[in-house]
């Protein structure tokens, strides 16, 4: 099981790095509306809605019989024209999987996350940035075998924290980020690092 999810991973990373790749590099050589030498911005804020996707990994003690797995996610991000802070809420599913070949079940992470993000202003396609917030999440533990993390079910809060590039075209965003990911719950707190490529789309 182990091999078989290290060679899935790789795989996901893979096409999540060229996803993004090529959809940004597409939206950098997009047309732009010029007027005259000047590039015309927004009036207001940037309002986008998305989804998510890649790998998670777990950290520390969670990784007492657990292996990486996978999550995904839907979001609401809001940045404004000349500021270089914006907002975005997202709600994820993140699931990790047992490391015993002989273990069923899975270890289910829902929640959703309120999170500043800080780009670094600069007019290039890919634009770094900072994040950070809390969030709320429902963990549920149903692996036939011993782990790091409590069986059965409870709710717990959370904060996380991280970068990612980002590269916004108009009515298209795309970006790619790496967080970490802390749920306080009993005992050992659950500590992931998520892996995920994002694309955004519509402007309001």
């Amino acid at each position: 099981m182990q091999s078989r999810s290290k060679s899935a991973l790789r795989v996901g990373a893979m096409v999540t790095v060229c996803a993004f790749v090529l959809t940004s590099t597409a939206a950098a050589q997009g047309p732009w509306r010029d007027h005259g030498r000047h590039r015309r911005y927004a009036a207001g804020p940037s309002i986008k809605l998305g989804a998510l996707g890649g790998a998670t990994f777990p950290l520390g003690a969670t990784k007492n019989g657990i292996d990486p797995g996978w999550g995904a996610g839907v979001l609401l991000d809001v940045t404004g024209p000349r500021v270089p802070v914006g907002f975005r809420l997202a709600g994820t599913y993140q699931r990790l999987i047992p490391s015993s070949a002989t273990a069923n079940g899975g270890v289910n992470l829902w929640g959703g996350d309120a999170n500043l993000l800080f780009t670094i202003p600069g007019r290039i396609p890919l634009k770094p940035y900072l994040t950070a917030g809390v969030g709320l999440y429902r963990v549920r533990n149903n692996i036939t075998e011993s782990t790091g993390i409590r069986s059965g079910a409870n709710t717990s809060f959370a904060w996380n924290g991280g970068a990612g590039l980002r590269s916004d075209v108009g009515r298209v965003g795309v970006f790619l980020e790496a967080r970490y990911l802390q749920i306080f719950t009993d005992g050992h707190d659950i500590r992931t690092m998520p892996v995920t490529f994002g694309l955004m789309v519509g402007t309001f």
